[in-house]
């Protein structure tokens, strides 16, 4: 949605930590990618990046076109493309995920097409229920399900060849 207040998020105090290890993983996955492809793309920089931000700047933005981190987050974000949605979309967050901000969604126009739902818990993709509510804990997974349903069941749609509204199926 908003790769800019995203990269903030993670390089807070807070996930510090895990801003760092994700680095480095990332890291180890291009000395991989080298070990196996020795013409990939490698990781060209004067000192190494410690942070999500200081690796897309010296890696993602280059090697993708994008010359740097903040032109990178400015041009790849979503959020500018969700007021053009014309299909059905379902957008679920969470106000205690550690890494997204939850107002990102708050704060971005969307089409009429678009239903942004802001749960109180479910992290980063956690969303964890007890037992006993759905077949597992993972409930966004069953709420997907339902929505998917509910959509096939519901929503016309156009025939490309036709032109005429039939309903959809899954």
């Amino acid at each position: 949605i908003d790769l800019r207040a995203s990269s903030a998020r993670h390089g807070a105090r807070r996930n510090r930590l895990y801003d760092r290890h994700f680095v480095r993983m990332l890291l180890g996955q291009l000395q991989e990618k080298h070990r196996h492809l020795a013409d990939a793309p490698g990781a060209d920089y004067a000192h190494r990046p410690r942070t999500l931000y200081e690796f897309d700047d010296t890696f993602t933005a280059p090697i993708c076109g994008f010359g740097n981190a903040e032109n990178y987050y400015r041009t790849a974000s979503s959020a500018p493309g969700l007021k053009n949605i014309r299909l059905p979309t379902r957008i679920i967050a969470a106000n205690d995920d550690p890494l997204i901000p939850s107002n990102v969604f708050r704060d971005t126009a969307v089409s009429s097409s678009v239903d942004v739902r802001i749960a109180e818990g479910g992290g980063h993709l956690g969303f964890l229920a007890r037992r006993g509510h759905d077949p597992d804990t993972r409930w966004i997974d069953w709420r997907v399900v339902d929505w998917i349903n509910e959509v096939a069941h519901s929503t016309p749609t156009r025939s490309a060849s036709e032109g005429e509204q039939t309903p959809s199926t899954v």
